[in-house]
């Protein structure tokens, strides 16, 4: 099956653990990543300060981020913005838009 929402989701996972890894291999203790991803109803979800609902699609994805993320130094801050996917397609290379 091709989900999109789950593979977004996935990918937003994978980016949380992988500054969990990074903060806990060089001891880091504060600072912020950026992370863009192009699926906006996954980011979202993922993203939700109210926590997740047991009947949400893919909850276990989205409690798995949760909990990476409580780990993570307080100072240490993980901002998420939506972007266009597929710009590529439209653009050419040297003139995609690029996040500020």
């Amino acid at each position: 099956m091709n989900d999109p929402y789950q593979a977004e989701a996935t990918g937003v996972v994978a980016g949380t653990t992988l500054v969990s890894v990074l903060a806990s291999c060089f001891a880091l203790t504060e600072g912020y990543i950026t992370q863009y991803c192009d699926g906006k109803n996954a980011l979202e979800k993922v993203m939700d300060e109210w926590g997740i609902n047991l009947k949400d699609a893919h909850h276990d994805i989205l409690q798995l981020n949760k909990d990476v993320s409580s780990r993570l130094p307080t100072n240490i801050k993980i901002i998420s913005k939506h972007i266009y996917g597929h710009e590529d397609e439209h653009y050419d290379f040297n003139d995609l838009p690029r996040p500020n």
